[in-house]
């Protein structure tokens, strides 16, 4: 009784919240809104406003604008919206110059707050990462934020708003379609798989198109120790006789755990999983990849513990495994050294197809239906977390290994495909 009381308390503080800033962007949509800008400048939105960049896929989709930017406009300044100090730090550590946090989202309504604050720089262009924030799965209020800030920002006059491709799940939040219906015409909305783009007409009129993930345009940062070490790892395996060097992740967020034991049993399992595969086959070694390192419940709970059991179990000489969380560019560079990948990270999944290498994956929330579609990787290398953590795992895996050589082919053949598709985020 208690816990059913508590979540309808929270279904009814989560519409509240809605309301009051649906009503704050409509206040404030109905003036006139106009920027002389001076020069070319570049404000981000991030989806996490709180940590910015502490995901790596939130990283990889910021990085490749920043970048592809710059690239066209060297001297132009670039602002990073953020929540507070965490936020602004992680902007303030970003390896390129001339980039600034402005941590302005906050309170009951940020939209009026972002809005004004941003117009004070006078941007020529606005991104707003789109990612998987859109359809109210994680948060129906900061949905509801992007979406009206990428409204008022299309109506102002002299700003080009952009806002990336967003995945769109089976269930959406309902009253974000009364929002995706109202926003100006002008304002483009990109869908970042075919899947997701289906669903989106299904639930709103709005005009969208397909695009991918912005991620596909990042560029792969091959300057760093880590690359190095883990290419004479992979150099001294297969001198040994190793034919195939495939990365792993799986992050404990998948699922839902009570505690830090649940997770190690799940990691345990997975080890079990793993070591059955080197003991069948001498020619595959494994390369556990963290990937996100934003709360206590990281990928490196998970994959320290698999790298322990697979180092008891005696395959440490095949196992590689560095807890370090780099960058997404450098990431993409060590994806880029497998033949493969066994993974539930959407953007781990990302930088190895950017990089010409097949998935097999973890599915969730109907994402990675819409990534593989973009490939044309068929469905069977799709596993529940069930399947994935459990004894269904060992038979796909090697069914994968069996018909590797044809998915890379496969993911090469669509890949400048999809990165053009990434591209169409900036236009």
């Amino acid at each position: 009784m208690y816990g059913r009381l508590k979540y309808c308390k929270q279904k009814i503080s989560t519409w509240l919240a809605f309301r009051r800033q649906y009503r704050m962007w409509k206040r404030v949509a109905v003036q006139h809104l106009h920027n002389p800008y001076v020069e070319k400048q570049l404000a981000i939105i991030p989806c996490d406003p709180w940590s910015v960049g502490g995901s790596r896929g939130d990283e990889a989709m910021m990085t490749a604008i920043i970048l592809k930017y710059r690239k066209d406009h060297p001297a132009a300044p670039i602002t990073i919206i953020s929540e507070g100090d965490e936020g602004s730090k992680y902007i303030s550590k970003l390896p390129y110059p001339g980039i600034t946090p402005l941590p302005v989202w906050n309170g009951n309504t940020p939209v009026k707050t972002i809005y004004e604050a941003v117009m004070k720089l006078r941007p020529s262009d606005v991104v707003l990462l789109g990612a998987d924030c859109m359809d109210g799965y994680y948060s129906p209020f900061i949905s509801l934020t992007l979406l009206a800030l990428h409204d008022l920002f299309s109506r102002t006059d002299g700003i080009k708003s952009h806002l990336t491709g967003f995945s769109f799940n089976r269930h959406p939040y309902r009253p974000l379609r009364k929002a995706f219906n109202s926003i100006t015409p002008s304002a483009r909305l990109y869908l970042r798989d075919a899947v997701s783009l289906e669903r989106f007409k299904k639930f709103a009129k709005a005009d969208a198109e397909l695009t991918a993930d912005a991620a596909f345009m990042l560029e792969a940062d091959y300057g760093f120790d880590g690359c190095e070490k883990l290419k004479e790892w992979i150099t001294t395996r297969r001198a040994a006789g190793t034919r195939h060097i495939i990365g792993f992740n799986f992050h404990p967020m998948l699922r839902r755990y009570d505690n830090t034991e649940e997770i190690q049993n799940d990691a345990c399992s997975l080890a079990r999983n793993i070591a059955a595969i080197m003991q069948r086959n001498g020619a595959i070694d494994f390369v556990l990849v963290p990937h996100d390192d934003r709360c206590r419940y990281t990928d490196n709970i998970m994959l320290k513990t698999i790298a322990d059991s697979l180092i008891q179990a005696g395959f440490g000489s095949r196992t590689y495994y560095s807890p370090e969380v780099y960058r997404a560019a450098q990431i993409k560079a060590l994806c880029s050294l497998l033949d493969g990948l066994a993974s539930s990270r959407m953007h781990l999944a990302v930088a190895a197809l950017g990089e010409g290498k097949s998935v097999l994956a973890a599915e969730y929330q109907g994402k990675f239906e819409g990534l593989f579609r973009h490939f044309n990787l068929p469905a069977e290398y799709l596993l529940t977390p069930d399947e994935f953590i459990g004894d269904a795992f060992a038979g796909r895996f090697e069914k994968y290994m069996a018909h590797l050589p044809e998915l890379t082919r496969q993911v090469e053949k669509e890949r400048e495909k999809v990165i053009r598709l990434s591209e169409k985020n900036l236009l």
